[in-house]
């Protein structure tokens, strides 16, 4: 049992690395990369600097401004290598400090932070939202640390923190520091019917008070706690995925073994279940409200599973710990190499979808106004291009955003909108989409003469207005699918080997066009 207690952890540090060393390439990381450029070099943004439909209107996603520079900062000073090691020392805290708060336990307890890990890596992804994860754990292990501590005197440091925590949280990502007071709440609800000493309730007030006022000391101000309030009720969150709630089935496949687990450490360990509830409760329904708050929610299991039984003898054979063990490992393999794998994230680097279409632009001196759609935009902005759209769902509003999304599958709504803004050229990135069918805005273009196809990858398709198909033979979905024509003639044959053969050259990293390439030996060989 002794050996088992050096080497599980050890193992469980290993499926950590694995699971969590993957490719930087979130569509809205290269725009905060952009946006924390202009912020240490020109100041605070007062207006759109990234959109040609927004010239000159106020700019409004500045809630976000220290973790752009701090991301932005990083990738210029070590690139990619960075930001993978802060990732790392961020997961490993997300998931490692609540391990401190059982530590005679903690060598059985990391096999429930890997689960936990598991369970959360879609929603770890490079952005602002990771800072409030970060954040969230910490605000847990304070709250139940707290709790635990005997003594009067180091509670009272433990606490004094969080003022200074929240002022930091408020700056890293607007005002999502209100959970983190919220949850702070539950520990002075706790105390209340624990009959806590009135100096005690005094420190616990004024702390929630400082915590409070720290959320408007950002350069927004108030405009930082608006902003979130207007989002939490804007029509956008309809449009985006992560902003949505899933049925109830499919919750439950997402979390709800965290669910079981918390409530029978709960039920086990029955140790101040005001606070335990009132949390649960809480953040429960903050993570069925919308899938990007799941992760807040398998955080606090894993944290409160952790304080419930820590008083808890455990009584575990070396086979079950073995099997556990394996269990464990198997489906961190699985989850990482399947999700890595399925959003081009596998590896060590930078997954830049829509590299090779802006260096295609910039090349071919195309300008003009360009449409592009809605998870093109961050990298584009990144590149140096004026975009149509991108990820800053309030900036841009409901009616648009629902405009340009409806024009993808609407031939009426794309003439009207390319009418209206009149686009020269459109970047789509429509790997993404090539589940659908018809897939959005190719379709259209494709059967549309006055739009040539000009450019085209595994990812991402150029056309240009008024301009002849420099790819006559080959489709995004063909290539995407690869699906050959069912009739072709000898000379649309060579031309269609030598439209795959140039997305080859032009895209070495591409894996689609040699897919297709060797596919047209085997269809074409006889």
């Amino acid at each position: 049992m002794r050996i088992l207690r050096v080497i599980f952890p050890i193992i469980v540090a290993v499926l950590f690395f694995y699971l969590f060393t993957f490719k930087v390439g979130n569509a809205d990381f290269w725009w905060h990369i952009k946006a924390g450029k202009l912020l240490r070099h020109g100041g605070w943004i007062v207006t759109d600097p990234f959109a040609y439909t927004r010239a000159g209107e106020a700019y409004l996603a500045n809630h976000e401004w220290l973790a752009q520079i701090v991301f932005s900062l990083l990738h210029d000073l070590t690139g990619y290598t960075g930001i993978i090691m802060l990732r790392m020392v961020i997961v490993c805290v997300i998931f490692g400090l609540p391990l401190l708060l059982d530590r005679r336990n903690l060598w059985i307890n990391t096999g429930l932070s890997l689960l936990a890990a598991i369970a959360a890596r879609p929603a770890i992804i490079d952005r602002p939202h990771l800072f409030t994860i970060l954040m969230f754990s910490i605000v847990m292990y304070i709250v139940l640390a707290y709790i635990e501590d005997k003594k009067i005197d180091q509670k009272k440091y433990t606490v004094m923190v969080l003022p200074l925590l929240i002022v930091l949280w408020s700056n890293l990502h607007g005002a999502a520091g209100v959970i983190g007071i919220a949850v702070f709440g539950t520990l002075g609800i706790q105390r209340l019917a624990d009959r806590a000493e009135r100096k005690e309730m005094l420190v616990l007030v004024l702390v929630g008070v400082l915590s409070c006022l720290a959320l408007l000391l950002t350069p927004s101000g108030f405009d930082n706690i608006r902003y979130m309030w207007v989002l939490m009720g804007d029509k956008t969150t309809d449009l985006i995925a992560e902003w949505q709630s899933v049925p109830l089935g499919e919750y439950l496949k997402h979390v709800g073994i965290f669910w079981v687990i918390v409530l029978a450490a709960c039920f086990k360990g029955r140790r101040h279940l005001l606070c335990s509830t009132l949390i649960l409760l809480g953040i429960g329904y903050l993570s069925k409200s919308a899938v990007r708050h799941e992760v807040l929610f398998i955080v606090a299991a894993l944290a409160l599973t952790i304080h419930q039984l820590k008083h808890s003898e455990f009584h575990m054979r070396k086979i079950f710990l073995i099997a556990a063990l394996f269990i464990l490992t198997t489906a961190t393999l699985l989850q990482a190499y399947s999700y890595n794998m399925h959003n081009n994230l596998f590896g060590f680097g930078e997954f830049t979808p829509l590299k090779g279409a802006s260096e295609f632009i910039h090349s071919s001196g195309i300008t003009g106004n360009m449409f592009n759609n809605y998870n093109a935009g961050g990298e584009l902005i990144f590149r140096g291009h004026k975009v149509f759209l991108d990820g800053r769902n309030l900036d841009y509003g409901y009616d648009y955003i629902s405009r340009a999304i409806e024009a993808g599958l609407d031939v009426q709504k794309w003439n009207e909108l390319s009418t209206e803004y009149d686009f020269t050229h459109a970047i789509i990135y429509y790997s993404l989409e090539t589940g659908k069918n018809p897939i959005p805005y190719i379709d259209i273009l494709q059967n549309d003469p006055h739009w040539g196809l000009q450019y085209l990858d595994d990812w991402s398709a150029v056309y240009v207005k008024n301009e002849e198909d420099r790819m006559t033979q080959i489709t995004p979905k063909m290539l995407h699918n690869s699906q050959m024509p069912e009739e072709i003639s000898l000379g649309n044959l060579q031309i269609l080997q030598s439209e795959v053969q140039n997305i080859i050259d032009a895209c070495p990293e591409c894996a689609k066009a040699p897919e297709y390439k060797q596919e047209m030996v085997r269809a074409f060989s006889t």
